[in-house]
């Protein structure tokens, strides 16, 4: 189930105890029967065997292995709980390390192989120019990611290039130009370089996940509540906690790319909520990240977290009436 961190003021000894009841039971919106027996397995945050993860190296040839795993790293970098390894109770692995001058890539096999052709077409960027080799421009706009995005990752490729003029002046000039107003990068290299630039852009230039991202501010209630919580949140919560009802004390909804540096929520004057992800899995479309919690009541926690889409995520719960906050995600299109 998902965690439920948080800082609590005492003496609230009735928050201490739904946090136990929280803990003992996950919270999902009931589907199926089905769905209602798998609940203990179909868990918020990544969760791979060893026997789904294999290990790579891959040793750099012309790229400094410090900036080829910083690329590398924001372009393919994930996270994942490993079960053998004390599963969600232990620290997340990172699928790509340091080891010496080699980048570790520890993750599924069809991941690697993704990685493994963004690193040769990083690395080869950086091989030496091939010697009196006429070189050739092509112009370039993305689709999907920004033009400075593109920019950087070719870095490893970035280079002094020696052009000849009709005088037959020879002219030392760089090979990618980012023309921010007409959004186009102008590449200008020998053959080969340029197809290979080519290449590796096409396989970052794709689309960004979109998600709806929603969070909600919850009050126990002993008698009636207002109605306002969804019906598969209320009856879960009400099978787990002392509550009658619920009433929403705040709620904010925004739409966002899965790979935001930075989802903000202002829920109302009084509560908000700052989502910072670090890693998106597009097969569990599992969103993790760090969330901070913020209201001028005083009730205020930080905690890393995993959130799944289409499951309710209660992250800290506090207060003698209780408030929970909730999170909850969902995909938007294909």
């Amino acid at each position: 189930m998902s965690a439920i961190p948080l800082l609590m003021p005492p003496p609230y000894a009735t928050a201490i105890a739904l946090l136990a009841a929280l803990l003992s039971a996950p919270l999902a919106a009931p589907v199926s029967a089905q769905d209602a027996a798998d609940a203990n397995v179909q868990n918020a945050r990544l969760m791979l065997s060893t026997e789904q993860i294999e290990t790579e190296f891959y040793t750099p040839k012309h790229t400094h292995v410090h900036e080829l795993l910083r690329i590398a790293e924001r372009l393919h970098g994930r996270t994942f709980h490993v079960e053998e390894k004390g599963g969600y109770s232990a620290p997340p692995m990172d699928n790509l390390q340091l080891l010496g001058d080699s980048i570790l890539i520890y993750d599924e096999p069809a991941y690697i192989a993704k990685v493994l052709k963004a690193l040769m077409l990083l690395d080869r960027g950086s091989a030496p120019a091939e010697p009196d080799v006429q070189l050739s421009t092509s112009h370039w706009s993305p689709g999907f990611i920004s033009l400075p995005t593109a920019y950087e990752a070719l870095d490893p490729f970035k280079r002094q290039v020696t052009t000849v003029d009709s005088s037959g002046q020879s002219q030392s000039t760089r090979n990618i130009a980012m023309l921010e107003n007409q959004r186009v990068l102008v590449l200008r290299d020998t053959p080969a370089q340029v197809a290979q630039m080519l290449e590796l852009l096409s396989v970052i230039d794709r689309s960004e996940p979109q998600l709806m991202v929603s969070a909600m501010v919850i009050r126990g209630e002993h008698g009636a509540g207002d109605g306002a919580v969804p019906t598969e949140l209320a009856q879960n919560l009400s099978q787990l906690v002392p509550y009658q009802s619920f009433s929403m004390e705040a709620m904010g909804l925004v739409r966002s790319s899965a790979r935001a540096r930075s989802i903000g929520l202002r829920l109302d004057e009084t509560h908000s909520l700052e989502f910072e992800p670090d890693a998106f899995d597009e097969d569990s479309l599992t969103l993790s990240g760090r969330c901070q919690f913020k209201s001028e009541t005083g009730f205020r926690f930080e905690t890393r977290t995993s959130v799944s889409a289409g499951e309710y995520t209660v992250l800290g719960v506090s207060g003698e009436l209780a408030l929970f906050v909730v999170l909850r995600i969902e995909p938007i299109g294909g």
